[in-house]
């Protein structure tokens, strides 16, 4: 089994502190021993403040999160995340209304297409990605050209 550099400072630091033991120790020897300590310090604080700044910034996302309230029946608009290659004018960001069909614990949604061939059909989303849908039509922009022979 390995030994790590703490082990060592430990059981050195043991033999050290024992009366019985007796060994001729140098200058650069203490100041090595010496510097490892601190390294050591060293690398707990870091691990703690790093510890630290991970609690504050899931505090801080967590308050950003909207807590949103969903309802069977209700119809929602999807995030689509993956239009991002398109300019913004091209397409709309949220996709077509669903209906949920179940309400899950932690944000999980159960959507449905209406206008789906099978009413069967359906998927779990995350409650992040919906928005309450309020009715009216959602605006597309498309061209349509028409091509002519010459």
């Amino acid at each position: 089994m390995a030994s790590s550099r703490k082990d060592w400072a430990v059981k050195l630091d043991y033999c050290l502190q024992d009366s019985h033991w007796i060994i001729p120790i140098s200058d650069g020897l203490l100041e090595s021993l010496s510097s490892l300590l601190e390294l050591e310090e060293m690398t707990l604080n870091v691990y703690e403040s790093s510890k630290i700044y991970k609690q504050k910034m899931k505090a801080y996302h967590d308050q950003k999160l909207l807590k949103r309230n969903f309802q069977l029946g209700q119809q929602v608009l999807l995030f689509n995340s993956r239009l991002k290659l398109f300019p913004k004018r091209l397409k709309s960001k949220w996709s077509s209304p669903f209906t949920i069909k179940d309400v899950k614990p932690y944000e999980a949604i159960k959507l449905m297409d209406p206008s789906s061939t099978d009413p069967e059909q359906s998927w779990i989303m995350n409650g992040q990605r919906l928005k309450i849908y309020n009715g009216g039509n959602i605006e597309r922009l498309a061209t349509i050209i028409h091509l002519q022979d010459p």
